[in-house]
């Protein structure tokens, strides 16, 4: 809880970030320091420190999909906007979907560092093509957070759709955990 309440206020904050760092800056650092949490959450003995490790992870992986969201805009073309965010959510939901069946494979014994070292390992070629295909990129001057701009979008009846809709699918993903 108190993961997802830090990763709320800093969401309210990254515009701020990238307007002093640029987005390629920030996606780089929070992918290398989920790495080197998820290396740490699969070794780590201390329990104090393995909740502060995964303390910071649930913030950092919350954080990493906004930075995608920013190269996604600028990769696609504005006729294929919907098309393109489309077939990048269906990737995303399929590999929530079927993680807990690589979960199950990878884990037996307890023994979890095997799930964590995983993890690890699948962010090197999403940083690797993130290097290859962003190096460069020219960030667009973002706007910070405006509560009239919230407003406005609470007004839109499709804004409201899609945001309930993503609510309910999360909610879903959380629930079908516990189940």
């Amino acid at each position: 809880t108190l993961g997802a309440i830090a990763a709320i206020v800093l969401h309210a904050l990254v515009p701020r970030f990238l307007a002093m760092y640029g987005n390629y800056r920030l996606f780089v650092l929070s992918m290398a320091v989920e790495f080197v949490l998820l290396v740490a959450l699969a070794f780590l003995q201390v329990a104090a420190l393995v909740v502060a490790a995964f303390f910071l992870y649930l913030v950092t992986v919350r954080l990493i999909p906004l930075y995608i969201d920013i190269f996604l805009e600028d990769a696609s073309i504005d006729e294929t906007t919907g098309g393109t965010r489309g077939l990048y959510l269906t990737a995303l939901n399929f590999g929530i979907l079927l993680s807990p069946l690589g979960i199950t494979l990878l884990i037996s014994n307890g023994d979890y560092w095997r799930a964590f070292i995983a993890s690890a390992v699948l962010l090197i070629p999403i940083a690797w093509i993130s290097r290859r295909n962003y190096r460069g990129f020219r960030d667009p001057r973002y706007q910070l957070l405006r509560w009239r701009s919230v407003r406005k979008a609470i007004a839109s009846r499709s804004m409201v759709l899609v945001s309930t809709a993503n609510l309910l699918l999360y909610f879903f993903y959380a629930w079908m955990i516990v189940y």
